[in-house]
Order: structure tokens, then sequence, then C-alpha cells
């Protein structure tokens, strides 16, 4: 499963031996100015001791994380980039345990996320508004507008799909797929949402947010179904979403406007049954393509072409 950190916003952080380092309006020094300790959270002293801060998340009117202190667990906690104002939002789990786990969701200045002991949660950065939303606990998030969709593990032999309602949270089931092929994969274009996963048939699906309008698009092999390989996202552009799949010509760029027919691959990248894209299974995160042919075969931040092809003209430039 891939892992995901977020820093949002103008946040700039350093964590060095258990401090939190956030530049966010930084005084004299300004936006670009350097990083500096804001607070030291954790409570211990002992060498190494770290509240292990983030991800981080944006609100607009605050930024907030979830660290340790070394009394409460992991909870959440806000900043407004001074010491002062570093400070824990609310101990969901009261005492020592966790109360958070490790992703969450900002959208419209709230954070939604699981917590630790079950349940979907939501934070605007006060305890006021710290509470819990609904009885599901999520694996995956996604807002749009005034609905949540949100993947829920079952066991280890599916997910079910939900869409949740706010402000209230009521929850309707749009369906359930086998295996985790849902991660990471939930993506929005125009409201309308993508995913990969297996419904009875493997491929790209997508969904209005009725259990009638959630359907299979095309059925393909994508790239975040293969063991290995879940960290390839499916990417909004404009009003298409792209994504890796394979089939006859091998693992090459697809792009989708959620038709069958308008769901169709690229371009053949690396001719016959080879991969034209290649992947970094052990990115953490959302992975770059490795693309056959890359800038003539020289070095680039994100790979290089790891094989000789017949022609260059093909060439993939950034």
């Amino acid at each position: 499963m891939g892992k995901k950190s977020a820093g949002r916003g103008a946040i700039r952080r350093l964590v060095a031996s258990a401090a939190v380092a956030i530049a966010l309006g930084a005084p004299a020094a300004g936006a670009d100015g350097p990083a500096y300790v804001v607070k030291d959270v954790t409570t211990g002293t002992e060498p190494g001791a770290s509240s292990d801060p983030g991800p981080f998340f944006d609100l607009g009117h605050t930024t907030v994380f979830f660290a340790s202190d070394g009394i409460h667990g992991r909870e959440l906690w806000r900043s407004d980039g001074t010491g002062a104002g570093t400070v824990l939002v609310k101990d969901v789990a009261p005492g020592p345990a966790d109360g958070v786990a490790t992703i969450g969701h900002a959208a419209d200045g709230v954070l939604y996320f699981p917590g630790a002991e079950g349940g979907l949660w939501r934070s605007d950065g006060t305890a006021a508004g710290t509470s819990r939303l609904a009885d599901l606990t999520p694996w995956r998030i996604i807002a749009d507008g005034n609905r949540l969709y949100v993947a829920v593990l079952v066991g280890y032999e599916s997910v079910d799909l939900f869409r949740i309602d706010l402000p209230g949270g009521a929850t309707t089931l749009l369906g359930s797929f086998h295996g985790d092929q849902l991660e990471p994969s939930l993506t929005l274009v125009g409201g309308q949402l993508f995913f990969a996963a297996d419904g009875g048939t493997e491929g790209l699906w997508t969904s209005d947010g009725t259990p009638e309008g959630t359907r299979l698009v095309r059925a393909a092999q994508l790239a975040n179904s293969e063991g290995g390989n879940d960290n390839t996202e499916l990417i909004a552009v404009g009003g298409l979403v792209f994504f890796v799949a394979n089939d006859a010509a091998g693992w090459e760029l697809w792009r989708s406007d959620g038709t069958e027919g308008g769901t169709y691959r690229v371009r053949d990248i690396n001719p016959g049954p080879r991969y034209g894209i290649h992947f970094n299974d052990y990115w953490e995160g959302a992975q770059p393509f490795f693309a056959a042919g890359i800038i003539n075969g020289v070095g680039h931040a994100f790979g290089y072409r790891s094989y000789e092809m017949a022609s260059t003209a093909t060439n993939i430039i950034p």
C-alpha cells in the first residue's frame, strides 16, 4: 500500500530532535525566509525523541497536523506558525492511546480523517469543531462539494464505496468491489468520480454519486490493480482522466472522458507488447512514470530510457 504525506499551502517544516519547524507567515523573514523551530511538541528528553509530525493540511485559516507529544498519543494539532499558536486541537482518544490514523483529506476549511479507534471524523481546527461524523472507518477519502466519497476496507477481500452527505453524515452504499483496487485512485473530474476496481469486471469505473450511476467505463487492467504498482494514480487533466493500463500493446498511457468510446490508449510509446511505461515499485507516494525513450536517453529528474529503441522519433518530451 502506498504511503502519502501532505504538505499544503505556504508551509515549510523541519523536523529535528523532536521539533516541528513550520514557516507559515514567518515574522520578519517572510514566506521566503529560512525554516525555524516553532515548538518542541514532544515532551521526551531522550536522544532521538520525536513527535513524528505530519501529514500537514492547510485549512486556509490554520494548519493542522498529526503528532504525538508523549502524553496524549498521536492526535490532531494545529499551528499558526507561532509557538503559542501550536496547540493540541483535541484528544480524540483520551489518554495515551492514539486518536488519529495516518490519512486525511482537507476541503473547504475542514479536515476529514479516520479515528485510530474507528469512525470518520471532521475538524475545522478547533476543539468545538472536531467531532465524529459517521461510523464508517475510511481507507480513502475525497470531497466533492457537499459530499464525500469514502472507500472502506471490508476484511482483506473487498472494498465498499460510500457517499456521505454533508453536513449531516447520511451514508449511501454505491457499490462493493473485490480486493483493494480502489487504492489510491479515487479521482474527481468535473464532479464525476473515477476509480480502478473489480466489481465482477476489472477496469476503470465511474460514479455520479448514486448506486445506479456507479458503473464500469471500460474493462482493463489498470496499473494500480497490479501488485507492486498500486501507487500509480489516475490523473485529472481538464475534463479527462489519464492512467496506465495493460493490453496487447503492454503497459501504456490511456485516457478517458467517462464513456467507453472515449476511453482508449493514447499512444503505443514502445511499439509491440512491451512496456511503454515503467514503474518504480519502491517510490513512496504518487510515483512518476518511466517512459521509454524519454529525452533520448539523457538523464532526467525522474528517470531515463532504460533500453535502446529502433527509433527515437517517438520520444516523450515532458
